[in-house]
């Protein structure tokens, strides 16, 4: 569901939000941080610690901020740590900033309704965002159409396959009108400097920067992933048309088959690029790059392994089974056991 809004509904932008909160009447920005089972302790701490730091240099609460689960009950983080938070989300509550903070199987660990309450918080005119794995929040939500939004690359497959009409951006961080959403990870302090910036100016930052031995803010225009030919160490043309052909059509299930005629080389040549630039031959890196989807899929989804060995093209299950073995060491059937025991 995609909520269409109506220009009152759609309120300020988050610049705004925060120019009218600075000035002689400054008052205190409020955010909520909801938590839910399995959310990185580390984004929400990149988040926290620089906003914290920001506080003690002003001499007082610049951001004040809470830590919320659905139901007031602690949630355990995705290295099994319990974390108590200071009470549940309270629909006559409307902070100036609402992030929700997930991580592992980010889709079936949302409680079933904490999109309706971010969407409610959205059509009040608040700012609502999603750190790692919590923007599924904000795609059940139906808000993100025509947006640019971020999570963590390792949930873009899943997120694709989910809402394929929606296009996670590759950036550490995205900030657009009311929607602020980041990958999670070290990007959440990057996220958060850009927030203290905007609440109170450079000083802060540069304040929370030194303190938590922060050397370099990134802009939210950084890539979280090195570009193809960064990783590769090669800047050849038709090596990387090559690999960004086999990228976007892993799926489809000609193979490899129209890869030399989309690219214009010879069998022969791409062959001897990906051998000495990639150590795989073109068949074996898209049957790798269908593997690599397919556990994304066992770990953050409830689909049958009939259902994945099928997505990722394969004739049978049991030609799945051994590739997938081979691969990781373990059958599909017990990948996904492992995943659902964590």
């Amino acid at each position: 569901m995609n909520v269409c809004l109506t220009p009152r509904e759609r309120g300020l932008s988050f610049k705004e939000i925060q120019v009218s909160r600075t000035g002689a009447d400054a008052r205190t920005v409020s955010m909520d941080f909801i938590v839910v089972p399995g959310f990185s302790m580390m984004a929400l701490s990149s988040v926290l610690e620089p906003i914290q730091r920001a506080n003690a240099e002003a001499g007082r609460k610049i951001i004040s901020w809470r830590l919320r689960s659905w139901d007031g009950q602690a949630v355990s983080c995705s290295s099994g740590m319990s974390v108590p938070v200071d009470g549940p989300v309270r629909s006559e509550e409307a902070p100036d900033f609402t992030f929700v903070c997930a991580s592992r199987k980010p889709e079936t660990n949302l409680p079933a309704r904490l999109p309706d309450y971010i969407r409610g918080l959205w059509r009040r005119g608040r700012v609502v965002g999603g750190i790692c794995g919590g923007t599924y929040a904000l795609a059940k939500a139906g808000i993100l159409a025509g947006r640019r939004f971020t999570l963590h690359w390792e949930h873009h497959p899943v997120f694709r396959a989910r809402w394929p009409d929606l296009d996670p951006s590759n950036e550490v961080y995205c900030i657009d009108g009311r929607i602020v959403t980041c990958a999670g990870g070290a990007a959440a302090a990057d996220m958060a400097l850009e927030l203290i910036n905007a609440c109170c100016g450079e000083k802060a930052v540069f304040a929370a920067m030194e303190q938590c031995l922060i050397g370099t803010k990134r802009s939210e225009t950084a890539e979280q992933t090195p570009c193809i030919a960064a990783r590769l160490g090669t800047r050849n043309e038709n090596l990387l048309r090559a690999i960004e052909w086999i990228e976007d059509n892993f799926q489809t299930e000609s193979g490899i088959g129209n890869l030399y005629d989309a690219v214009g080389v010879s069998p022969r040549q791409i062959q001897r690029l990906f051998r000495d630039h990639v150590g795989l031959s073109p068949l074996k890196y898209m049957k790798e790059r269908r593997l690599r989807h397919a556990r994304a899929l066992l770990a953050e989804t409830d689909m049958s392994v009939v259902q994945i060995a099928a997505l990722c093209c394969y004739e049978t299950t049991t030609y799945f089974s051994a590739d997938f073995r081979r691969r990781y060491g373990v059958s599909p059937h017990q990948f996904s056991m492992l995943e659902r025991r964590t």
